[in-house]
């Protein structure tokens, strides 16, 4: 990315969290302190806006699950779109990051979206990876099912490794938490950030290098935190954390009625 390279605005929502209590550590992050208390993890979906586009990352979890996950849902990752002025049904474009229920649980309401996904989640999504059951945890029969049949009508992209597929948005593959998983580099006013997803779900786990209890292959979780400080200088307001409540206190929201619920991280990050 250079000088000349179209700039974007870059949204969260904070479509839901785990509630106001603590949990330990140890219950997200193999190897941390089983007596350390941590805030649960808070669920995000991103809004991308520039060059005369407006693309959505991520869909969020059915809202059907939220009792089953004994989570906190404030809004449908579709109606925090709807919170920012956009129709669900005339976004062009949807990036999913990996096939995880809680980032592909409402792919539905995108009635006339082209989907973006890593071509190595494909084999998961077909059901032709041999892999162990436990490796296949969190995703949705579902889901995958919509993902298929997008692919049939013509709908879906499938990316590897590094994707340029809109000037100053670079789709890079890193794997780990599961097979195909795809971390997104946007330039902003104020230089690229990096949305993580579940390359990074927390800031600790990252800084530490201690691995999120879901994964496919350890190895792969674990150069993915390099690659990620690689890309992102190591700075907490250039990698964007894909679970961690601590990103709604670094910046702004973008109008007071969205306090709480988003927040614009294309703007200078909070003192």
């Amino acid at each position: 990315m250079n000088a000349d390279t179209p700039q974007h605005e870059v949204y969260a929502l904070r479509y839901a969290d785990q509630g106001d209590g603590l949990v330990s550590a140890a219950s997200l992050m193999l190897s941390a302190d089983e007596d350390q208390m941590i805030p649960g993890m808070a669920y995000y979906v991103y809004v991308i806006k520039g060059n005369g586009m407006t693309i959505m990352v991520d869909t969020g979890y059915a809202p059907v699950l939220t009792e089953r996950l004994g989570s906190r849902m404030q809004f449908s990752g579709p109606d925090g779109l709807r919170r920012l002025g956009h129709d669900p049904a005339n976004i062009t474009d949807l990036i999913i990051t990996h096939a995880h229920y809680d980032h592909v649980g409402c792919l539905e309401e995108f009635t006339g979206a082209t989907f973006h996904i890593d071509t190595e989640m494909m084999p998961i999504v077909e059901g032709t990876d041999p892999c162990h059951p436990f490796f296949r945890q969190g995703y949705g029969k579902r889901d995958c099912a919509t993902i298929r049949r997008f692919k049939a009508e013509g709908r879906l992209v499938e990316h590897a490794n590094v994707s340029v597929p809109w000037q100053g948005i670079e789709l890079i593959h890193i794997g780990g938490h599961c097979r195909g998983q795809m971390v997104i580099r946007v330039n902003t006013k104020r230089g690229p950030i990096v949305l993580a997803s579940d390359a990074a779900h927390l800031y600790q786990e990252w800084e530490e290098e201690k691995p999120f209890g879901v994964f496919y292959d350890m190895r792969d979780m674990l150069q993915g935190y390099q690659t990620l400080t690689n890309l992102s200088g190591g700075s907490r307001t250039e990698m964007i954390a894909g679970h961690d409540v601590a990103v709604m206190s670094m910046f702004p929201a973008p109008s007071k009625a969205l306090e709480g619920m988003a927040i614009s991280l294309h703007e200078a990050p909070l003192a």
